[in-house]
């Protein structure tokens, strides 16, 4: 028999507007019934959901699963404690990656996962610089082969690094343009979904013009190129927004928030406290990210909300929460940011049975006190977190 659950009488984001006063029934397998009037018959737990929102599981865009399978878990945990139930993996080990889909399916304290897997890079190009190795290739006639490997790892998706350094203050390696053209050739005839980190304006114009599906990042080396935004709109590609992984930890104070701080695992905090020089995120960052995802909104450009978690200054699970402030910043409205982070990346990913609330879906969902289309930063006062329709404990560790 499954436990059944109703939130009655909450403000309910179904993925795309605000239900005022309606009811959401739900079980561990899925969503019952979405409705103004619902009864709760039988055995059922009831909920009052007045002066609450419920929002879909929310989904993270773009983040990183550590190498390390004890921070992996951390990660994936820390996720859901803040009521992130699925994440977009752009870049990870991939015996981590299946050994971290493997505990999600069986763990509702886990999110679950997607992941590009192996990146594909130039040799010595990002994130080699970071230490590891990485299969690499140079050559167009090579991007079949690479594909065909990601593909054999069990890859979800293919990402492309172009970054030649410049929004690290360092220098890279990185691909001419018939090797984009080519592996995006490769990954659309493997089936597979496109996404490219090319952050600056140059390399989103060869990532554009090679028909990638995705930008792994706002545009930030300049103000935002009307040329660019243009072209996105045109072709329909997305853009993962990324803004906090660009804004210095002095700006955002997300640290010192207790809703975060008392439900961040300590490395976690100290991780989002990070201080990055200047240097490697310089100010103007932030300012024309914001600018970029700003034009893109307003051309009709699909934004995902992602976070890059765990980079320094950012944290896996909270900084969504930061990423949505800054999108509604930019002149999002709260549907519009919220969506960024539920049916829009649910959409484009192709993950149909989440991101939304209606019945037949999975009961990923997340209850917050207070009215989010008011005010997003009522986002952090979660109330309760269920993974397919499992309460998952936020345990306190202030």
């Amino acid at each position: 028999m499954h436990m059944r659950t109703l939130i009655a009488n909450a403000t309910v984001f179904n993925g795309a507007r605000f239900l005022p006063g309606t009811s959401v029934l739900f079980d561990d397998e899925s969503i019952i019934g979405v409705e103004a009037d619902l009864d709760a018959r039988g055995d059922c737990r009831v909920i009052d959901g007045r002066s609450h929102t419920l929002l879909p599981g929310l989904i993270d865009a773009h983040v990183h699963t550590p190498s390390i399978l004890g921070f992996a878990e951390s990660s994936l945990r820390n996720a859901v404690v803040f009521g992130v139930t699925t994440v977009i993996d752009l870049g990870a080990e991939p015996a981590v990656v299946a050994a971290m889909k493997a505990r999600a399916a069986v763990t509702p304290a886990f999110a679950d996962l997607r992941s590009a897997g192996v990146v594909a890079t130039a040799p010595g190009g990002h994130p080699l610089e970071l230490g590891g190795e990485l299969p690499t290739l140079s050559r167009p006639e090579e991007a079949p082969a690479f594909v065909a490997a990601r593909v054999a790892d069990g890859s979800d998706f293919l990402k492309i690094i172009l970054e030649d350094g410049t929004t690290y203050g360092i220098e890279s390696p990185t691909f001419d343009y018939p090797v984009v053209e080519a592996l995006t050739k490769a990954g659309h005839d493997a089936g597979l979904l496109v996404v490219a980190h090319a952050a600056g304006q140059g390399f989103a114009r060869w990532a554009i013009r090679a028909g990638v599906d995705v930008l792994a990042h706002a545009v930030v080396d300049e103000p935002p190129a009307s040329d660019v935004v243009s072209a996105l709109a045109d072709r329909g590609t997305a853009v993962m927004s990324t803004l906090t992984v660009f804004e210095a930890a002095e700006r955002h104070q997300l640290w010192t928030d207790p809703r975060v701080a008392t439900y961040l695992e300590p490395s976690f905090l100290e991780r989002l406290s990070e201080h990055v020089a200047p240097k490697h995120r310089p100010a103007t960052q932030i300012e024309n990210g914001l600018r970029f995802i700003r034009a893109c909104h307003d051309a009709g450009v699909p934004i995902l909300a992602g976070t890059d978690a765990p980079n320094p200054a950012t944290a896996p699970g909270a900084s969504l929460h930061r990423e949505l402030q800054l999108l509604v910043e930019s002149g999002f409205s709260t549907a519009d940011a919220l969506a960024a982070a539920t049916s829009r990346p649910a959409g484009v990913f192709g993950l149909r049975d989440r991101g939304r609330i209606a019945a037949g879906l999975r009961s990923d969902l997340v209850l917050v006190a207070g009215e989010v289309e008011r005010d997003i930063s009522h986002t952090l006062e979660i109330r309760n977190v269920w993974r397919q329709g499992v309460e998952v404990e936020r345990v306190r560790h202030q």
